[in-house]
């Protein structure tokens, strides 16, 4: 790549960057929200309740593993071990920071490869889940949040979720676009067109509902290791709050990981009950604690895919060896 567009990258991604940082600066100098009373609070938590609600956190995101594993088998017949299906989908998603949606789909061709599985069918598999987490976020943040406080989202929400189910009803739909973007690129296809069974999409839907339930309650447990147990009252609203902001942030394309628009719009969604203080704790702790919830689940599947390269090579010297 020239010097002259590696720079215009870089320039484009520092943009982005500063666009997500400064809409979420001007939501928060709205609301009087202090960083250093925000950071203040947070050095004075409660760890090991917060450690609780931490793991409550990884425990969700290895339940969005065995969804996707799920699905896989039962649109495409594949049966991958529970390591392999924990490294092809979980470890791309540290992808997820870098700007635009892609990378983490990138990142998974190369593991579905390195693993001897067709890529087609993992990046379908990925894309139909993800779905199927909006949609069960957008339900989940109707069913929680204040719904007068979120009169736009009742009419593009509804839009937006009728069509995704009709998208993960005809999952065929998206190996189609897959298929085209192949034939531009001259590569054939060689996974038949996939179709999924409407109790794996209902158990899919059900399931991630819970996963966001999980979360919402991990992240209310983290925040009453700040603000003491009266927070636990809050814990739809928490939940309902963080769903939307999620859909919003994920929907940035902008901002690598929704980093500034999602805080920004989870402080807006919060109850009026909590203060200000106590609204900046909880968007900002969210993403503070979500990040460490990955940093030692995804640092955990790392581990697991060197052990397994290693036992790789080992068993190809192995039969180095004996031949």
């Amino acid at each position: 790549m020239p010097m002259s567009s590696k720079l215009k990258s870089v320039a484009a991604t520092l943009l982005k960057l500063l666009i997500a940082f400064v809409i979420a600066y001007f939501i928060f100098r709205k609301l009087n929200a202090s960083l250093s009373e925000t950071a203040k609070a947070l050095a004075h938590a409660n760890f090991p309740l917060m450690s609780l609600g931490i793991l409550l956190i990884i425990i969700a995101l290895l339940i969005v593993m065995v969804v996707w594993r799920k699905i896989l088998s039962d649109i495409y017949r594949f049966k991958l071990s529970v390591p392999q299906a924990l490294i092809l989908q979980s470890m791309p998603n540290i992808a997820k920071y870098i700007p635009g949606k892609i990378w983490f789909i990138f990142a998974q061709v190369y593991l579905a490869k390195e693993f001897g599985v067709n890529s087609v069918s993992i990046v379908v598999t990925t894309l139909i889940s993800q779905m199927i987490l909006i949609t069960s976020a957008i339900f989940a943040g109707f069913l929680l949040v204040d719904f007068a406080k979120t009169p736009l989202f009742s009419i593009w929400g509804v839009i937006f979720l009728v069509v995704l189910i009709v998208i993960l009803l005809k999952p065929r739909i998206l190996h189609k676009i897959i298929e085209l973007g192949l034939k531009i690129m001259k590569k054939k296809l060689e996974v038949k067109p996939p179709k999924m069974k409407l109790w794996t999409l209902l158990y899919s839907l059900v399931v991630c509902v819970a996963v966001w339930i999980i979360i919402g309650i991990g992240i209310t447990l983290c925040a009453a290791s700040v603000f003491g147990f009266d927070m636990y009252s809050n814990t739809p609203e928490i939940t309902g709050a963080f769903c939307i902001s999620y859909v919003v942030g994920y929907i940035s394309f902008f901002a690598p990981a929704g980093i500034g628009i999602r805080e920004g719009v989870m402080v807006l969604l919060l109850p009026p009950n909590l203060s200000t203080l106590q609204s900046s704790v909880i968007s900002l702790g969210s993403r503070l604690w979500i990040t460490i919830a990955e940093i030692i689940f995804y640092g955990l599947i790392f581990l697991l895919y060197l052990r397994m390269g290693i036992s790789k090579k080992a068993m190809i010297s192995l039969d180095k060896t004996k031949n």
